[in-house]
């Protein structure tokens, strides 16, 4: 569950980005936030994954409070659990596809920690539940926008996040892959039990 309370996001010269908004989405429920280029979606999705620090107001994530303005409260973005997939998908091109997933795990930093072959069987695994197990050895620019998608929503599914934020996840795709994807997300999301927020100008 996500649930915000009277937020306000503000930056530079502008300091109601957006203003007192309040929303909530429980688990396993898949949400649009739809509008024009520059009406300040993604500043909203940076804002609850913590890249951003809101002027005022809650944000709450599953039994947490990751941000309350009168507390002085601000949980970082490396403690909120949130799987975050930004418009273009961020995959690094000089990495395989089960090293892009396996980059959402933690090194092997203490004894605790998954080595690398613990982590590329965990994303393999990944990469399997999304139907794309067969990608795990190409490069990314061997992807089309729809395998880039789902390697991008693996590396943020892996961490096994409390909410997923996507940040125009259709950009890329024509209007037939945009409903094919819609509808593999929703079926998605659907089968789990974690919230998904994704902004976009277009469905």
């Amino acid at each position: 569950m996500i649930k915000t309370e009277n937020l306000t996001i503000g930056y530079g010269k502008n300091p109601d980005v957006i203003k007192n908004i309040g929303f909530q989405i429980s688990s396993g429920e898949f949400v649009a936030l739809v509008g024009p280029n520059g009406s300040g979606k993604t500043s909203l999705l940076r804002t609850v994954a913590g890249a951003y620090r809101p002027t005022a107001g809650h944000i709450r994530i599953a039994d947490h409070t990751v941000f309350a303005s009168e507390r002085n409260l601000f949980v970082p973005p490396e403690l909120r659990r949130v799987g975050y997939v930004p418009q273009g998908y961020g995959l690094f091109p000089h990495l395989r596809v089960v090293d892009n997933v396996a980059f959402g795990l933690p090194g092997r930093s203490t004894n605790h920690s998954p080595s690398r072959g613990e982590r590329r069987a965990a994303a393999r695994e990944q990469l399997e539940k999304l139907g794309c197990g067969h990608l795990a050895t190409r490069f990314p620019e061997r992807l089309s926008g729809g395998e880039q998608q789902r390697v991008a929503l693996a590396r943020a599914l892996i961490t096994q996040p409390r909410m997923l934020l996507l940040d125009e996840p259709f950009a890329a795709l024509d209007a037939a892959a945009r409903r094919s994807m819609r509808k593999s997300l929703a079926e998605h999301f659907k089968a789990g039990d974690t919230p998904a927020l994704i902004v976009t100008h277009h469905l």
